[in-house]
């Protein structure tokens, strides 16, 4: 694949032209110039100057801020988890165990939710454990 044509297969996924690619005409060099001089301005050395590595800047910057949202939603579960079972272990019971009662039963709220009401409501957290308690002994 020639370099001219990844450059411009890069730059007609960032200015969305057209639905069909093959049906929009290719942009001029000068006009993708523009449409990037806007997203360079804080990068060092030759990126925020040269096209070429530009381009390579630009595509990696994208691929990094995929990965990021992907490491933000995973990150967040995490930090649920460790609520719950912060809020769980002062009752007694660990992580693992409430999980596996929990599916057993009717109880049917998510990491986030639970993980809400062992920070701010610990007395509902409580009446929510005994609940799946109860019901789990029940099965």
């Amino acid at each position: 694949m020639c370099q001219r044509s990844h450059v411009h297969g890069v730059m007609l996924s960032l200015l969305q032209l057209h639905p069909n690619p093959l049906m929009s005409p290719l942009p001029s060099s000068s006009s993708l110039s523009l449409s990037l001089s806007s997203s360079l301005q804080g990068y060092k050395g030759r990126a925020n100057r040269v096209f070429s590595v530009a381009i390579q800047r630009v595509e990696k910057a994208m691929q990094n801020a995929y990965r990021g949202r992907k490491l933000k939603k995973r990150d967040a579960r995490k930090g649920w988890i460790m609520q719950m079972n912060a809020g769980l272990r002062s009752y007694g019971v660990r992580y693992g165990e409430f999980i596996g009662m929990q599916t057993k039963t009717s109880v049917k709220l998510n990491r986030k939710v639970l993980a809400n009401l062992a920070e701010m409501e610990p007395y509902s957290f409580k009446a929510v454990l005994d609940v799946t308690k109860m019901q789990a002994k029940g099965k």
